[in-house]
């Protein structure tokens, strides 16, 4: 289906990515935490809204609310001193 678009699996794969980059880099107290917290933000909101397009999957409607969550989560992280 329309969810396996190269497109939208690259996105995914490039959210999870990110989202372990973050992990990372606060796991590590990078100094460069804020800047990919921040990128891994903007990330997870590009790839919740790519999930939500798909109105009758429900698998890809909840991968557009743990995106909304991570997004949440990593504003927050971005802002905290490490």
């Amino acid at each position: 289906g329309m969810h396996a678009v190269v497109t939208h699996v690259a996105l995914m794969a490039d959210c999870a990515d990110m989202c372990i980059r973050a992990a990372d880099s606060m796991i590590r107290h990078s100094s460069a935490h804020a800047v990919i917290c921040t990128a891994c933000a903007l990330l997870c909101e590009s790839c919740a809204q790519e999930c939500e397009a798909f109105k009758n999957d429900r698998q890809m409607l909840v991968c557009a609310c743990a995106c909304h969550d991570c997004a949440a989560h990593c504003r927050e992280m971005s802002k905290l001193a490490i």
